[in-house]
């Protein structure tokens, strides 16, 4: 008996047929005499569709692809992200800080934290810090020698005019320029380094 014929055959129990049996021996050989005999529906399994399987497969792949991506079991991101505390712009993370410290110490507390002071390269990169930094003043990457001309030279040949000649470390104040004062005043700072 199928799977199907036994789940149609219980779940009818309630609703035997009589049927007759012929006995053929004893006191009452020759007579026909009638017996219960339970109904079973032979009607073929119906088999899931197309559409219904590949549903139930798709719902299948979508809980463990959630699954893992909650763990991170599919991708490092946390590896790409920048540190708690840390803001993302481009490829690089940057550190506005709370504390002031002369530009020196700035750039040890940088170099503790496998960074640098930021060195801004572009105008793009200048107006994502000017929003962040609101109103206090902040070193930032690359100083002069005493007598350089007032052009903030980078890494890849861009010059960002500057502001300023009390001195030879670069800060950042009211405007989206670099400001070059004495490297003995303390001022919060900007970490940066790259993803």
């Amino acid at each position: 008996m199928s799977v199907c014929e036994r789940a149609h055959m219980a779940a009818e129990d309630d609703h035997d047929q009589v049927g007759s049996l012929f006995v053929s021996n004893g006191p009452t050989a020759g007579r026909q005499r009638a017996v219960m005999t339970p109904r079973v529906d032979r009607t073929p399994c119906t088999r899931p569709s197309p559409q219904t399987i590949f549903i139930i497969i798709l719902i299948v792949i979508i809980v463990i692809l959630i699954i893992l991506l909650g763990t991170g079991a599919v991708c490092s991101c946390k590896a790409h992200a920048c540190p708690s505390g840390w803001k993302a712009y481009e490829q690089k993370c940057y550190y506005f800080s709370d504390v002031e410290k002369n530009w020196t110490l700035s750039q040890s507390f940088c170099a503790s934290q496998k960074a640098s002071l930021a060195v801004l390269e572009s105008e793009d990169e200048m107006h994502f810090v000017m929003g962040l930094k609101g109103k206090n003043s902040f070193w930032i990457g690359v100083s002069r020698e005493p007598g350089q001309c007032r052009k903030c030279l980078h890494g890849n040949s861009s010059a960002l005019d500057v502001s300023g000649n009390e001195g030879n470390c670069p800060s950042l104040h009211d405007e989206p320029k670099p400001n070059f004062l004495r490297c003995s005043n303390e001022h919060h700072f900007i970490c940066a380094k790259t993803m």
